[in-house]
């Protein structure tokens, strides 16, 4: 009955977004894929093209409350994300350009990173354990990172493990943008410390 719903509600949404600009997502290349995660990113991909052009997601950000965020505006974070201008290839192309990378995880209790401003390296245990809804929320948080947020909003201070720091974490610009994503899938959880915590 929930996966129903889920289906419903996911269905409604994309139809809501017709009239939209639309923006891609290209596989530039992925690197460690064992054959079962390979088949959970060739799913995870097309969740994330109908994620990111609903209308849900653009006013989710657009209602969002980032801290830590250069003094961009909502508007400004969701024109930067959705015009796919990544530090690394530094084109406005209207196109969330992919390098993904797994590596070897036994325990899955680590999700995953962004390497130089482009590589998405995640944990093939966290993808194999959680499936491919929870792999395109977490591509779209350290999507993210690739064109210039960090999980203290845009700045890149020395992080403190405090309240205060979690507080930023959370509500930075990729973890509210992850766990946007994760929502609009119809997930009660991907194992992230900060889920619902911008909606608490």
């Amino acid at each position: 009955m929930k996966h129903l719903i889920f289906t419903f509600l996911f269905f409604i949404s994309i139809f809501l977004s017709v009239g939209q600009s639309h923006t891609n997502v290209r596989l530039v290349s992925k690197k460690n894929f064992s054959p079962k995660a390979d088949s959970i990113l060739m799913i995870a991909l097309p969740l994330i093209d109908s994620v990111i052009n609903t209308v849900t997601f653009s006013e989710g950000i657009l209602n969002a409350k980032f801290i830590n965020n250069q003094n961009l505006s909502q508007k400004d974070i969701l024109k930067l994300f959705l015009s796919g201008k990544e530090v690394h290839f530094n084109s406005a192309n209207d196109t969330m350009d992919l390098v993904l990378e797994t590596y070897p995880d036994q325990n899955g209790d680590n999700i995953g990173t962004t390497y130089g401003s482009y590589r998405i390296v995640s944990s093939e245990a966290y993808i194999l354990r959680n499936g491919a809804r929870c792999y395109a929320a977490h591509i779209i948080h350290e999507y993210c990172h690739t064109i210039g947020a960090s999980n203290d909003g845009f700045s890149h201070r020395h992080r403190v493990f405090s309240k205060k720091h979690r507080r930023e974490k959370c509500q930075s610009v990729p973890y509210i943008i992850g766990d946007l994503a994760r929502r609009i899938l119809g997930l009660q959880t991907c194992n992230c410390e900060c889920e619902n915590y911008s909606q608490s």
